[in-house]
């Protein structure tokens, strides 16, 4: 939030507008008390950040954790009562922390010890949404883990028991956000099912032809980045496109087996710009941008 004329924005004012937006009445409470955690659509499943994983190769499809008191934590739900299982931890933490609004707040903070089963109203969903737990251990949660791993480089989609219960689902595509990679959407091929993750959050941070640099400073860089995901009815329908960072527009079908494929060199398809592959790389969280003519280009 800007302040208009010489006004200052002290830390006060900060913490001011955080806690009107989540009042009553405030936007960001209105928001969370009608998002969702995992949202099927036809073949498509919409998660913020990937699938149930915790550590790069510690896949647990269908996890749900030990949220209520005298639970415990839950693997290979089908699909379906997963998602109804996580809606059901969002819905009963939003309805305490509403609830709570009109009481006062306690002295034991969530945010210094953690846990499922803080008395914070609405705690729950707040350790949900995170990776770590109090104990260094990682948890399974779609919020936090994304597809790219803790080199930044993009993991592989190859975990068997979770294909198998997306695909058993129906499910064809995985549609997240976070995390963010370069200024066009990321594409990573499974077995019989795709995973598509469309933030392009910095996409303004993406070196075309090493012009970055010569650019740092002007501030409509990367104002043209833009996309978008659309899926049909059927899964030779689905597609991206958008505009790069560099202004120019993209496209790319998923029924194009190139689009998604590595290059002997590390770089990977985007789609196509008019006759040429758009190609991407990256080096933990500086991102390069290429065209290539596709018979200049070797694949692994």
């Amino acid at each position: 939030r800007e302040a208009g004329g010489d006004a200052q924005i002290d830390d006060g004012t900060v913490v001011q507008s955080f806690l009107e937006s989540m009042n009553e009445g405030g936007a960001m409470l209105e928001y969370l008390l009608q998002a969702r955690l995992a949202v099927r659509v036809g073949s498509g499943l919409f998660v913020h950040g990937g699938l149930p994983r915790a550590g790069r190769a510690n896949w647990r499809p269908g996890w749900v954790p030990a949220w209520e008191p005298g639970s415990s934590e839950r693997e290979m739900l089908p699909l379906e009562e997963w998602i109804q299982e996580l809606e059901r931890l969002r819905s009963t933490a939003m309805s305490e922390y509403k609830a709570s609004l009109s009481q006062e707040p306690g002295s034991d903070a969530w945010s210094i010890s953690g846990g499922y089963l803080h008395p914070q109203p609405g705690c729950s969903l707040n350790q949900y949404c995170m990776r770590d737990l109090v104990d260094g251990t990682q948890q399974a949660s779609v919020v936090y883990n994304g597809w790219l791993g803790d080199n930044y480089q993009p993991i592989d989609f190859d975990d068997a028991a979770t294909t198998a219960w997306i695909k058993d689902a129906g499910i064809r595509f995985v549609l997240s956000g976070h995390l963010p990679h370069g200024d066009a959407p990321l594409v990573l091929r499974g077995e019989g099912v795709d995973a598509i993750t469309a933030d392009i959050t910095y996409a303004a941070m993406t070196d075309w032809d090493g012009k970055r640099e010569q650019e740092e400073d002007r501030p409509d860089r990367g104002r043209h980045a833009v996309c978008e995901v659309l899926l049909g009815p059927g899964p030779e329908e689905a597609r991206v496109r958008g505009v790069l960072s560099s202004g120019l527009a993209y496209e790319a079908s998923l029924a194009d087996e190139v689009v998604g494929r590595r290059t002997a060199d590390g770089w990977r398809v985007k789609g196509w710009a008019g006759q040429k592959l758009v190609l991407s790389r990256n080096e933990k969280y500086t991102f390069y941008g290429r065209l290539a003519d596709p018979t200049e280009v070797t694949f692994i």
